[in-house]
């Protein structure tokens, strides 16, 4: 009984210095920002200590990321170029693998349950840079949202283009290159990625709370 008690009083102990430490990691973020913008919050979710505390910064700089979504400890984001968070959108249950990098140019959108596996790349934006002539000649900037809907999934290392929509039930194999949407209840591999199989659609559990 004594041995349980202290297991509950150390639980407790350490739920309050949590709490404590994601207060402090606000302020510190929070002035961070201010002074050297988001990118100062981008540095820390790259040695961020656990997915709690990633989910709750992401949360705090306006991601609309759902309490039960699972993310990395080493998340690379880039171009937030609304100064915060809000063009991400987790589902429930959703789940990003370590090593992901999203650009948030545009929103990207991963739906309940859809997993995306570590080290994926998801581009909402492509444009030479600094090469002015070879944008305005070859390859115009391009721009466009991702959508992955629910229950997908991506496998390791798969690059997603700008503007792609990734259907429910739907596999990217790994190392894949999606250039155009993707139908549910398909798989997709190759570099650009190709139809390889087709599933065969099953009764969906009805959507719950985020």
């Amino acid at each position: 009984m004594a041995e349980r008690g202290a297991v509950g009083l150390g639980a407790r102990v350490r739920g309050l210095a949590l709490r404590g430490y994601g207060l402090a990691l606000d302020v510190r973020l929070g002035v961070g920002r201010w002074l050297f913008g988001i990118d100062y919050v981008n540095r820390w979710l790259l040695a961020s200590p656990s997915r709690a505390l990633s989910r709750h910064v992401l949360r705090r700089f306006g991601g609309q990321v759902a309490a039960t979504a699972s993310v990395p400890t080493h998340l690379v984001i880039d171009n937030a170029v609304s100064g915060d968070y809000r063009n991400l959108h987790l589902g429930r249950l959703a789940y990003l693998g370590k090593g992901c990098f999203l650009d948030l140019v545009e929103p990207i959108e991963i739906e309940d349950e859809a997993s995306v596996s570590g080290a994926c790349i998801l581009l909402t934006h492509g444009d030479p840079g600094t090469g002015r002539f070879m944008e305005q000649t070859y390859f115009p900037r391009e721009t466009g949202p991702i959508h992955i809907g629910r229950y997908a999934w991506i496998g390791a290392g798969a690059v997603l283009l700008p503007g792609v929509r990734i259907g429910e039930c739907s596999m990217v194999a790994a190392g894949a290159v999606v250039t155009a949407d993707v139908e549910p209840f398909t798989v997709v591999a190759g570099t650009p990625a190709r139809v390889v199989r087709r599933l065969t659609p099953t009764d969906l559990p009805v959507k719950g709370p985020a």
